[in-house]
């Protein structure tokens, strides 16, 4: 026999019926808090053009899944849900000033991304608010993100609030063009300051300049980081970023949630995708967030609108690592209150008795077996209650766990 008959693709999973029971239940109580909040679902197809997929949402070819339609158009596997509903603004809800978009659904990507559990297929939640263009949008979006993760039973997590401007103008006062403040960004990502000095001293930058951006990584922490920031620098593009972080915290607080928040401005991933607030929401135990987001003012406009916008993704596997590590993830199987035999002549009535209760709300099994093995099977499945239906009528013969 061919092995991988019994194998599965790398980085991909089975759900077996607890773990799905987990996940579907974490599943409902996040789109619960979208519901309350009044964000929408949508569903996109797994599936989209290379073109846009590889290309407006800037992502690299080698994390893509790719295939081939009946035209021999290249199509990818999408590797987020952010860049298909950009698509959808922009066209088949274009008329629409303000957009409060929700979604869940599985993406997929060939090295695994934060959030993923280290899983190449896995499931994404999220939401995107299109329209608004100010500091009001990004904290409503980061407040829902941090009501997410109470919803979700999470505990010892904080949301880390960084700026991409405050870096670009960092980069603009050095004289960086695009190119070298790429390359800038990726040392202060990967905190390699050695190398990071090394490339400051070629480019030429020294003296205070110098300095501030070889600190980056050291402005994390509470408000007090803001104030230790301005000395940084007097360009404008610095100073607003800095004005737009300090707002931000006051409506946080205004929404009793800021005391969850954190601020880091050595914050730099992916600044060629976000324009503004970035954040991300990190748990104890945890080496990698659970939630990503912030501003992109530019993405919409790659398919012919131009609309600004922000948003958030929660990866749902890494959120049930979080629980689980915390301790907070429940084993139990799902409630069962009637487990139901039945003499051969009685098939009729039992089947009357079972959907009768199932209407009335109740789960109910069948049990294929005789009397004696039903009240022992009941106990072990954790059953109300076991019911016999025979020629004396329906008995209920064991009684354990209380709905």
């Amino acid at each position: 026999m061919n092995e991988l008959k019994k194998r599965i693709p790398e980085g991909t999973q089975d759900y077996l019926p607890v773990e799905c029971r987990q996940k579907r239940l974490l599943e409902r109580k996040i789109e619960r808090v979208f519901d309350e909040w009044g964000y929408q679902l949508v569903e996109t197809p797994v599936l989209e053009y290379l073109s846009p997929a590889g290309g407006a949402g800037g992502f690299q070819q080698e994390r893509l899944f790719k295939l081939v339609d009946g035209q021999g158009r290249l199509l990818a596997l999408r590797p987020d849900i952010t860049l298909p509903l950009a698509r959808v603004a922009a066209t088949r809800m274009r008329e629409a000033e303000w957009l409060r978009l929700c979604y869940r659904g599985n993406v997929f990507s060939f090295t695994g991304e934060e959030g993923s559990g280290g899983l190449k297929e896995y499931t994404q939640m999220g939401v995107e608010l299109m329209g608004p263009t100010g500091v009001d949008g990004d904290a409503e979006v980061i407040a829902l993100a941090i009501r997410v993760m109470q919803a979700a039973g999470l505990t010892g997590f904080q949301m880390d609030i960084g700026q991409v401007e405050f870096f670009k103008g960092l980069m603009e006062e050095a004289g960086f063009d695009a190119a070298e403040t790429e390359r800038i960004r990726e040392l202060v990502e990967q905190k390699n300051f050695l190398a990071l000095e090394l490339r400051l001293q070629q480019a030429g930058v020294s003296g205070h300049l110098r300095n501030n951006i070889l600190e980056l990584p050291a402005l994390y922490g509470d408000a007090d980081v803001l104030r230790i920031a301005r000395a940084y620098s007097a360009n404008h593009r610095c100073r607003q970023a800095l004005d737009n972080i300090e707002e931000m915290l006051s409506i946080l607080a205004a929404y009793g949630l800021d005391g969850h928040v954190s601020i880091d401005l050595g914050m730099v991933q992916s600044i060629h995708y976000y324009t503004g607030i970035i954040f991300r929401g990190m748990v104890e135990n945890l080496g990698y967030p659970i939630v990503t987001g912030g501003r992109y003012d530019r993405l919409v406009g790659e398919f012919g609108r131009d609309m600004p916008a922000t948003g958030f993704a929660m990866g749902v596997k890494a959120a049930l690592i979080a629980l689980e590590r915390q301790g907070l993830l429940g084993t139990e199987p799902p409630p069962l209150d009637r487990l139901v035999g039945f003499e051969p002549g009685c098939r009729t009535q039992a089947i009357g008795y079972m959907q009768a209760a199932r209407a009335e709300g109740l789960t109910v099994e069948q049990f294929f077996g005789d009397r004696e093995r039903l009240a022992r099977d009941a106990a072990s499945r954790n059953a109300a209650q076991a019911v016999w239906v025979g020629g004396r009528g329906i008995e209920v013969i064991w009684e354990g766990a209380q709905p």
